[in-house]
């Protein structure tokens, strides 16, 4: 058993190279079969035109023997030299009618079936390739004798001479000397694909084991000094393993450039937290030693120094927790938990919670269809729409208690837009465009103290996250609105 599972690592360690080695095996059977089937073929048509040339040879012998003498004092041993096994050969006298008529004594074998419709097949095709130009010469014929399963190609020849004019016709077996390229390529085309495969396979899995020794043995040097610089830096680019291996490293510093991107930004969250509880921390001492000063026996001052250090932990559990969000944001890379979900039920579950939180507002929702849905992590949704409510309600003034919350739809086809309007203090024009930076507290925040400057930099980082953005409207001087415009087809 451990022989075997330790059998199965190997083989999966070695997987790629198998693998390749597979795939050089198989593409050489692909080229090396279409490539000697072609020869093959030329095999074919030149086996052809010796057989037609034997069949000329031989009648020009026989021209030769009758210019010496006539039909009658042949030489029947020289003719019997010079036809085929099972070959015929028949000479016509035109003037006298005379014949001279001559069969090969040695009978041919019968053929198997295969070889009987392997030699009718392929000659048959040599024949309509090249009827045109046997129609040409006029003096070829083919043959098939159904009795033997042989094919015999005929040749009509006249000749004039002294003795008069005679036809010679010679007939000769052709089935053999065509089949002989295609028994000869099935012995040995086998052998051959084997032996160039297996050359193939052991040449691919050699020369991969060692470019993979080599880039391992580089890549090895590049991690060493990666982890000697704390991962900082990218690795270089070389060229020489080729673009595969140069894409691979492209995606290796893109990780690098994503880690450190988190690593700052973690840090950054944790000097955040720090400077804030640091800040509440030192305002609750504060009140902490104004009760030790002045005493407790002023209800009203112990309850005011008390509020104040409630709010500052409540202050400190905010940023905490606002910290955790926009850290979970910035190492998103892939977006998990992912779910179509219907719009309508998002917001109204969303602001159901908000009504009980706060009595006060009046939240008012609008949709332009009941149908629209997203694509989207449940919790990012809400990370994206909170802030947004929270300054809704925060700066939103006295006398206006309402909120107005409209999905767009239907006027953008790749595009679903979520429109928060409150009616309050307005923000100035010249802080439009930093809004949405980390830490940054408008100048009408400065009275606020429950604010922490990071809200609507999470609704962006959210929203980037799934290709959408977010964008501030100021009208009327009292009224703002907030839009998140979420993409169809998030990324």
């Amino acid at each position: 058993m451990f022989l075997k599972v330790k059998g199965i690592k190997k083989n999966h360690k070695n997987k790629l190279k198998i693998n390749i080695s597979l795939m050089v095996a198989l593409i050489s059977f692909i080229i090396l079969l279409p490539t000697s089937l072609v020869y093959l073929i030329y095999d074919f048509i030149d086996q052809g035109e010796i057989e037609y040339w034997k069949l000329v040879n031989s009648s020009k012998e026989i021209e030769n023997e009758l210019r010496k003498t006539d039909i009658n004092n042949l030489d029947h041993n020289l003719i019997e030299a010079m036809i085929s096994p099972d070959g015929k050969i028949l000479i016509e006298d035109l003037d006298t009618g005379e014949t001279f008529y001559h069969k090969s004594s040695k009978s041919p074998k019968e053929l198997s079936e295969t070889k009987e419709f392997l030699s009718s097949f392929l000659l048959n095709n040599i024949v309509i390739a090249y009827g045109e130009k046997i129609e040409e010469l006029g003096t070829i014929k083919v043959r098939f004798d159904e009795s033997n399963g042989y094919t015999y190609g005929i040749y009509t020849r006249e000749v004039h001479n002294q003795n008069g004019t005679q036809r010679i016709i010679v007939e000769r077996n052709v089935s053999g000397p065509i089949l002989q390229p295609l028994f000869f390529w099935v012995k040995t085309f086998p052998i051959i694909i084997l032996w160039v495969m297996l050359v193939g396979a052991i040449s691919s899995w050699l020369g991969v084991s060692s470019t993979a020794r080599k880039l391992n043995k580089k890549m090895q040097e590049v991690f060493d000094n990666l982890e000697k610089n704390q991962y900082n830096g990218k690795i270089p680019y070389s060229g020489v393993y080729g673009s595969e291996v140069d894409r691979v490293i492209d995606n290796v510093n893109k990780i690098l450039e994503r880690k450190d991107e988190v690593v700052k930004s973690h840090v950054r969250d944790v000097e955040d937290v720090a400077h804030e509880i640091n800040t509440n921390l030192t305002a609750m001492k504060q009140s902490v030693d104004m009760l030790r000063m002045f005493g407790t026996n002023d209800k009203d001052f112990v309850n005011e120094q008390l509020s104040t250090i409630d709010q500052n932990v409540k202050k400190i559990t905010s940023v905490s927790t606002t910290i955790k969000s926009l850290s979970k944001l910035n190492s998103s890379s892939v977006i998990e938990n992912r779910e179509r979900l219907k719009v309508h039920n998002l917001v109204d579950g969303y602001i159901l919670n908000k009504e009980r939180t706060y009595p006060d507002f009046n939240f008012i929702t609008k949709y332009d269809s009941e149908e629209p849905e997203l694509c989207i992590n449940r919790e990012h949704f809400y990370l994206a729409l909170n802030p947004v409510i929270e300054n809704a309600v925060r700066y939103s003034s006295a006398n206006s208690k309402q909120i107005e919350i409209a999905v767009n739809s239907k006027q953008y086809k790749d595009y679903l837009c979520i429109g928060v309007t409150n009616w309050g203090i307005a923000i100035n024009k010249d802080e439009l465009s930093k809004i949405f930076l980390r830490n940054y507290r408008g100048v009408h925040a400065a009275s606020k103290t429950d604010g922490t400057g990071l809200g609507l930099s999470i609704s962006k980082k959210a929203m980037e996250l799934y290709g959408g953005s977010i964008d501030v409207r100021v009208s009327q001087g009292v009224k703002t609105t907030f839009i998140l415009i979420f993409p169809r087809k998030t990324k």
